[in-house]
């Protein structure tokens, strides 16, 4: 092997680490190249010469190209980085997002069922009120009927009190007499059934007030 042969393997071996290595590795290439330079220039002027303006070229020309790269590579990461984080705000915003739609039907849900419970609560109430007049309304039918049935039964008994008197007096004085009793006896004892039911009416109107009132309470 011949001594420029071995010259210009050695100023080929940077240009392998500048294309492969970093802005840092020309700057040690370039030394190298330049200390190759001194070396060659005391062999031999001509070969060492021409050996570090074709290093010193490439060095040069392949700079550049060393800092794109780099450049690239910078805003790669960095696009990368930025990618990760909008993905990372977008999946937190979704959850965020199903979190409050996920608290809002669960709130609609609520007050549905409380809407529901007191809509019910509010019907009871009424059929309640409804049975419990339908109840008034049919005690007091009956007691009404109950007084219809009396009046014309003690009507015929009186009309048979007055006859019976009237056919056994043998004088007209005593068939008075006994007439005028038997109506004052009559009424006296409408009077007191009269007294007698409208008690009972009182009676069982306060009862059934009593028990609303007990009703309200429990409600």
């Amino acid at each position: 092997m011949s001594m420029e042969e071995y010259l210009n393997l050695i100023q080929y071996k940077p240009r392998f680490n500048i294309c492969f290595g970093g802005v840092e590795e020309t700057n040690n290439c370039s030394t190298t190249n330049n200390s190759s330079s001194n070396s060659s220039s005391n062999s031999s002027s001509n070969s060492s010469s021409n050996s570090s303006s074709n290093s010193s070229s490439s060095s040069s020309s392949s700079s550049p190209r060393l800092y794109v790269r780099h450049h690239s590579a910078k805003e790669r990461r960095r696009s990368i980085k930025r990618q990760t984080e909008n993905t990372l705000n977008q999946q937190t915003q979704q959850q965020q997002q199903q979190q409050q739609q996920q608290q809002e039907q669960q709130q609609e849900q609520q007050q549905q069922q409380h809407h529901r419970h007191h809509h019910h609560r509010y019907r009871q109430q009424q059929l309640q009120q409804q049975q419990q007049q339908q109840q008034q309304q049919q005690q007091q039918q009956q007691l009404q009927q109950q007084q219809q049935q009396q009046t014309p039964q003690q009507s015929q008994r009186e009309y048979a009190d007055v006859s019976i008197g009237s056919r056994g007096s043998k004088t007209p004085a005593a068939a008075a007499a006994t007439a005028a009793a038997a109506a004052a006896a009559t009424a006296a004892a409408v009077a007191e059934e009269e007294e007698d039911v409208i008690v009972k009416i009182q009676r069982l109107l306060l009862h059934l007030l009593q028990q609303q009132q007990q009703e309200q309470k429990l409600i």
